[in-house]
């Protein structure tokens, strides 16, 4: 009897993952009935887990995590059932990275060296196929073209990682990562395979449902994927980046109020009927961008993003808002 399956979904970052691992999570005793296995196990902590994440980053840094006790756990699902691992983590992690994070995301760095970064996200693949052996191991990857995903990126480091550069810096600390036919083909190398779907296609059939459909063969079980995240328009993440900057020490707690502010700002932006804006400086630099990946596009880019003075007042005066209604009376 062969090796029993693991699915691993690794991402990889901004293609509705945290949408599907919400979908996963909240189904899980409907997963089981289909024999698929979404852990939620004590060395994640007592409270419910939506994904894997600390096990994707314990293979890195092991700290904190038991791992022994992890892959006993594992090693009590039925041969006869399918284990559903999720953590887009898994698509970034390389050996070589800080220990611990910084300020801006500098554990998230992909440039330098393309030998060293190569080598080191293949040791950390590596690792990763040596921890779950005892399995026949499926990676399946979500792939999205990278302008976009870049974009979104951008967004998420600003505003959870107190960012501070502006975007082209952005794309040059993380110019490898980019490079997903050769991300997808190192997951090939390591594991012997790897499945990969097109975001766009799945997220207009059902994101959740037709990861069921294409990857265990499962119909008519509905367990859509509500939309994760609103997205921030640009102008408010370069107030956000601003604030970044002015935060210096104190840049955890301003991280923590933020984000609270983000979310209250996505449904109270002033820009809401405003021409779209992004954060590509121009065509030409967009495209350029795609070019070092054999990629053309036709599509047009947004306006690059500009924080006047009077837009900047405005958001101001809403964060100055959202705090004192945050105030007891």
């Amino acid at each position: 009897m062969g090796k029993p399956r693991l699915v691993l979904h690794a991402g990889l970052h901004k293609t509705g993952t945290t949408a599907l691992q919400k979908a996963f999570a909240s189904n899980r005793g409907r997963l089981r009935k289909h024999d698929i296995v979404y852990p939620d196990l004590p060395p994640f902590g007592r409270d419910p887990v939506e994904a894997h994440h600390k096990f994707a980053h314990a293979i890195a840094r092991p700290k904190g995590f038991d791992m022994d006790a992890f892959q006993d756990r594992l090693a009590k699902v039925p041969e006869t059932r399918t284990v559903l691992l999720s953590a887009e983590a898994i698509c970034r992690h390389h050996d070589g990275e800080p220990n611990h994070p910084n300020r801006g995301g500098g554990y998230w760095t992909a440039a330098g060296d393309p030998d060293t970064y190569w080598t080191g996200r293949r040791a950390y693949l590596e690792r990763l196929r040596n921890a779950l052996s005892r399995f026949e191991i499926e990676p399946v990857i979500y792939l999205r073209r990278q302008d976009r995903v870049a974009q979104s990126l951008y967004f998420s480091f600003v505003d959870s990682l107190g960012y501070v550069d502006d975007f082209e810096t952005f794309l040059e600390e993380r110019i490898h990562w980019f490079d997903f036919d050769r991300q997808v083909s190192l997951f090939r190398e390591v594991f012997g395979q790897a499945t990969t779907f097109d975001y766009d296609s799945h997220v207009k059939t059902g994101l959740a449902n037709t990861f069921l459909a294409e990857v265990f063969g499962i119909n008519g079980l509905d367990i859509s994927a509500p939309r994760a995240r609103v997205t921030t328009d640009p102008r408010t993440v370069l107030w956000i980046r601003e604030r970044n900057r002015e935060a210096g020490a104190g840049i955890n707690d301003w991280r923590k109020t933020v984000q609270g502010f983000t979310q209250w700002m996505n449904q109270n932006s002033p820009f809401s009927s405003s021409p779209a804006t992004g954060y590509w400086p121009s065509q030409a630099a967009r495209d350029a961008f795609l070019a070092r990946y054999g990629i053309t596009a036709n599509d047009p880019v947004a306006p690059p993003a500009v924080l006047v003075s009077e837009d900047r007042s405005r958001i101001t005066a809403l964060f100055d808002e959202w705090q004192a209604a945050k105030r007891p009376h």
